[in-house]
């Protein structure tokens, strides 16, 4: 008898957990038809050489003939998952590092974005616009901007080494950020304390309140 009430009290909170998540268009990984998760941890985290990562995961990344290209980095695709850009800025547009330049959905969710540095955007890539960020250093790249003061703008951006580790502090600053805000972590699989891995769009499984959080917390700067 206690065996029963033990499962029927786990089953009411599975379902009470997909009730919330149906109200915001989300869906359980309990009643998913695939309930496997990818995971990432600070060894698939890509940070190429070469680019300039902001405290609110925009990276940067000089070109040859003076210009900046920015995007979304990996952490953040891989924290969000389905990561899709939904709204791009006109060109010759004049913006300021720590502005919000763009915004992107994912799973019903929507993020903005800031610019790493000051300039006048010379080009949106037309072709992500509405589309999923595969190729977040590479074809996926977001804006190309003139800069004002990158010399001295960069000065507050992390590269190398310095962003590797930034990044794995970051990875733990996720992990205990999900422990406090995921609706069901046992559940929906957030986090993993057995390895340091988390579930790739672990972000999505917090309420809403919990998504204005992680906006405050990690995107801004």
């Amino acid at each position: 008898m206690v065996a029963l009430f033990v499962i029927l009290f786990f089953a009411v909170l599975i379902l009470a957990d997909f009730i919330v998540l149906k109200m915001q268009n989300k869906t359980h990984p309990a009643f998913e038809k695939d309930s496997s998760m990818s995971v990432f941890n600070k060894n698939n985290v890509l940070h190429p050489e070469g680019v300039f990562v902001s405290q609110g995961h925009t990276w940067a990344r000089p070109q040859n003939d003076g210009t900046i290209k920015i995007g979304v980095d990996d952490f953040i695709l891989k924290a969000l998952s389905n990561l899709k850009i939904i709204n791009l800025p006109a060109t010759e547009r004049v913006i300021n590092k720590g502005e919000v330049v763009f915004q992107a959905e994912s799973n019903g969710n929507v993020f903005n974005f800031r610019s790493p540095v000051s300039g006048k955007i010379k080009l949106a890539n037309a072709q992500l616009n509405q589309k999923m960020i595969q190729d977040p250093f590479e074809n996926d790249w977001a804006l190309e901007i003139v800069p004002s003061n990158f010399q001295q703008e960069s000065k507050d951006l992390r590269s190398g080494n310095d962003l590797a580790k930034w990044l794995k502090e970051e990875l733990s600053r996720l992990k205990e950020f999900l422990g406090h805000t995921t609706l069901k972590p046992e559940l929906v699989g957030a986090t993993m304390y057995d390895g340091g891995n988390i579930a790739e769009g672990a972000v999505n499984f917090v309420d809403t309140e919990g998504i204005k959080k992680f906006e405050e917390k990690f995107l801004k700067f």
